[in-house]
């Protein structure tokens, strides 16, 4: 919270691609070559923002997508201008956000009928710990859930998204 009342979305996004551009660079002077880079996701589709920012209908929140928006497009440009400067380096930037984004938009066309709540607890809010010591239960059948927490997309969500992914990095890399 502190850091949104010193930081607006633009500065802040800056911000957090100028640390990640520092890591890229750091790595490239200790030997490595091959990076790949995800981009962040849909922020405000996941459970817990709904839960926080999406109102009583727990919409997707558009400021925190338009948030995420804008650091992923940032973050894409400073790939671009690393690659065109640090020799040898093959840097890919993997876009996580849109596939996710259509899982939740459409999760009957990939066999899931529960987008907006996890699996785990009430499904709008647990994550981690809160999902296994503190509230103990979870659905029933967790491949019907886009999301494992509030956080996480479940397994098979990441099993959908991932393997184009992999194929891509194959290809580039």
């Amino acid at each position: 919270m502190a850091r949104l009342i010193k930081y607006d979305i633009s500065t802040y996004t800056s911000m957090l691609v100028s640390w990640t551009s520092t890591i890229i660079k750091d790595l490239y002077e200790v030997g490595v070559r091959k990076i790949a880079i995800f981009s962040t996701l849909p922020l405000g589709c996941l459970p817990i923002l709904r839960t926080l920012h999406g109102g009583l209908m727990r919409s997707c929140g558009d400021d925190d997508n338009k948030a995420a928006e804008l650091f992923n497009s940032k973050l894409l440009a400073e790939m671009k201008n690393l690659s065109s400067f640090l020799p040898q380096a093959k840097i890919v930037y993997v876009d996580i956000y849109n596939p996710l984004l259509d899982l939740i938009n459409n999760p009957v066309k990939s066999g899931f009928s529960v987008p907006d709540r996890s699996c785990c607890g009430t499904g709008t809010i647990e994550t981690s710990v809160l999902c296994d010591q503190l509230i103990p239960f979870t659905c029933d059948n967790v491949s019907e859930f886009v999301f494992w927490d509030s956080a996480h997309p479940s397994e098979k969500a990441y099993m959908i998204i991932a393997s184009p992914i992999l194929q891509d990095l194959k290809k580039n890399f």
